[in-house]
């Protein structure tokens, strides 16, 4: 039986309508059946690594360690013998008025009442002194020989015994035969000028007014 056109559009449609809703179910079916996808994870964020600056440990200055090595028994020195000291005289030139000023001084230590006269008594005086200052200079000598332990100690007995040498009697009859030009019995410092200026001249043998180091040797002053 032929079909009018509007007949074959609605049984047309009606085809299409029914492939659509087969379409529908197994696409339900894939679904239902399908696994459940899983949830999409965002890459972690990395945190740029931070790097630390080197920490430098602070250089420690000091002396390197010595080594200790063992100690060496100290061994007590034995006390030295004091040796009695000697006087270094430099020789060096002299001048002709240092050498009076010298004369003039050594006058002066005899004249004792100061009268520019030097008598007998004073000449004997002055020898007194000078042999007490060297009996002390010797009694010195003997303390450091006599005090054997070197204790700074000696007995009374031990010191007796040091100074049991008297020191020598003075006598001023040498220096006025040489000084005394007129043998009154005394020197006058005009006489004793003359004498040591007499030496003086006779040492200064180029009579520069200065005695010098090899002038005293060749007068026999200082050794050779």
């Amino acid at each position: 039986m032929p079909m009018s056109r509007s007949s074959l559009i609605v049984l047309m449609g009606s085809i299409a309508l029914q492939a659509s809703l087969a379409g529908a179910q197994s696409t339900t079916v894939n679904l239902a059946a399908a696994k459940p996808l899983a949830p999409k994870t965002a890459p972690p964020k990395t945190a740029p690594a931070k790097i630390a600056p080197p920490k430098i440990a602070p250089a420690k200055i000091g002396l390197a360690p010595k080594a200790v090595s063992a100690a060496k028994p100290v061994s007590t020195p034995k006390p030295a013998t004091p040796q009695p000291r000697v006087a270094v005289v430099q020789a060096i030139p002299i001048p002709r008025t240092a050498f009076l000023s010298d004369m003039d001084a050594e006058f002066s230590r005899l004249d004792g009442n100061r009268d520019g006269i030097v008598t007998r008594l004073e000449l004997e005086a002055a020898q007194s002194r000078a042999l007490a200052m060297g009996a002390a200079r010797k009694a010195q000598q003997l303390f450091a020989q006599v005090d054997v332990d070197r204790n700074g100690q000696i007995s009374p007995a031990e010191f007796t015994r040091a100074m049991s040498s008297a020191p020598g009697k003075p006598n001023a009859a040498p220096l006025l035969a040489q000084y005394d030009g007129n043998h009154d019995g005394s020197i006058s410092l005009v006489e004793y000028r003359t004498v040591t200026l007499t030496n003086f001249d006779r040492m200064d043998s180029d009579k520069d007014g200065v005695v010098t180091v090899a002038e005293q040797r060749a007068a026999g002053i200082l050794k050779r």
